[in-house]
């Protein structure tokens, strides 16, 4: 993996961390929360993804993002592995399916959880650099 891909990935991560941000301090309305989810799941990829990128600079290669966040929570990259593998749920579930009561527990998620973890993750890689 090239220092370039590692490079790319957390930017993007940042730019969609941002984005994420900037939704969440607006009113929740129907339309915010499917922006909200939109972002969550977008900042989701990249999260596993940079992390998969972090884990094979250190020569560890995984391939399911199950397998990524179990590891990396293993090298003190995340704290919270269970709260990971429940974000990996919350995806898969607005990813694959759609109703209201699943928009509202998800964005409840998203907002209460994931904007804070997914912050931290990107301090820490940033420190590792």
């Amino acid at each position: 993996m090239s220092d370039r891909r590692k490079t790319s990935n957390i930017e993007r991560l940042a730019k969609a961390t941002a984005f994420l941000d900037k939704v969440l301090k607006t009113s929740e309305d129907d339309v915010q929360r499917a922006a909200a989810i939109q972002a969550f799941e977008m900042c989701f990829e990249l999260s596993w993804r940079v992390m998969k990128d972090w884990l094979e600079m250190q020569g560890i290669s995984l391939a399911s993002p199950r397998e990524i966040i179990r590891e990396s929570a293993r090298q003190g990259l995340i704290d919270n592995p269970a709260e990971w593998l429940d974000f990996l749920e919350t995806r898969n579930l607005s990813a694959h399916t759609y109703n209201e009561q699943n928009a509202v527990e998800a964005y409840r998620i998203i907002k209460d959880l994931f904007a804070a973890s997914v912050n931290m993750l990107l301090s820490g890689v940033r420190a590792a650099e």
